[in-house]
């Protein structure tokens, strides 16, 4: 009988922490990333993704001087503090065909967290010298 007991209590606390678990992994909210060009130059946009189920996506799009635009992406609960898990690289190539790849770790230092991410292209990201 207390053997029985234990075995209750031990399947009752695994599946107290295992609805936990799945509680705060199931709760995702929407995040926005958006980008900037603060440069007199037209820049071609090019950013690489990995999904979920392991493949290569690719966003691609064009800003003019001064244009932003924004892309929205699935955050766990516990993700929602943190830049898009996808997101690998991202290359930029301008009018002068200057090309910068910026991969992820550059990606996570110039992204700043102000309700949304934002990630500002200026000329000092845009220096081919």
């Amino acid at each position: 009988m207390g053997k029985l007991i234990i075995n209750y209590l031990f399947l009752l606390r695994t599946t107290f922490f295992a609805v936990i678990f799945l509680t705060i992994n199931s709760c995702s909210s929407i995040e926005m990333i958006s980008i900037k060009n603060n440069t007199n130059e037209t820049i071609q946009f090019h950013g690489q993704f990995i999904t979920q189920s392991g493949m290569t996506d690719n966003l691609n799009f064009t800003l003019k001087p001064g244009d932003n635009n924004l892309w929205r992406y699935e955050a766990g609960f516990l993700e929602k503090k943190n830049l898009d898990k996808g997101l690998t690289k991202i290359i930029l190539e301008n009018d002068s065909e200057c090309k910068i790849l910026l991969e992820r770790d550059m990606i996570k230092k110039i992204a700043i967290k102000n309700g949304m991410w934002k990630i500002n292209i200026d000329n000092k990201i845009m220096n081919c010298n």
